[in-house]
């Protein structure tokens, strides 16, 4: 009876194991972005609030996918080099976000800006929440 109960204990430690290394690695089973998919969402989440014309998406496609891009960039420095600094991290990420948000202002027109900076801080208030999901 022990050796059935020992040998059932082993077969569910090597099985929740190897689905822990599944999932493990690409936060819970969540593959990470590619800066198109980013970019494009990025977009799409923006015409849902300011609604915009054609030239304007690609532009800020363009912006999008660059900023995109650059992050990607440094999070696989970061990660390389085993120095993942939160706080400078950030510190990046804000000053490169700034400067996005003056290239898209700069492609808006009229209410399309007042209504891209009501969207700017509804944004920064989800972040401030933390990642969605997280109850």
């Amino acid at each position: 009876m022990k050796k059935l109960i020992l040998g059932m204990a082993l077969v569910l430690g090597i099985y929740a194991t190897g689905f822990a290394q599944q999932q493990g690695g690409n936060r819970g089973g969540m593959q990470m972005a590619t800066p198109e998919e980013r970019a494009k969402r990025s977009v799409e989440e923006i015409d849902k609030a300011v609604k915009l014309e054609g030239s304007q998406k690609d532009s800020i496609y363009s912006y999008e996918l660059a900023n995109a891009q650059v992050q990607q960039t440094l999070f696989e420095k970061a990660r390389a080099d085993g120095n993942m600094d939160r706080q400078k991290m950030m510190a990046q990420m804000q000053v490169l976000q700034e400067e996005i948000d003056k290239k898209i202002k700069g492609v808006l027109k009229g209410e399309q800006v007042e209504k891209y900076e009501v969207y700017v801080k509804e944004r920064q208030s989800r972040m401030r929440q933390g990642p969605r999901g997280n109850n």
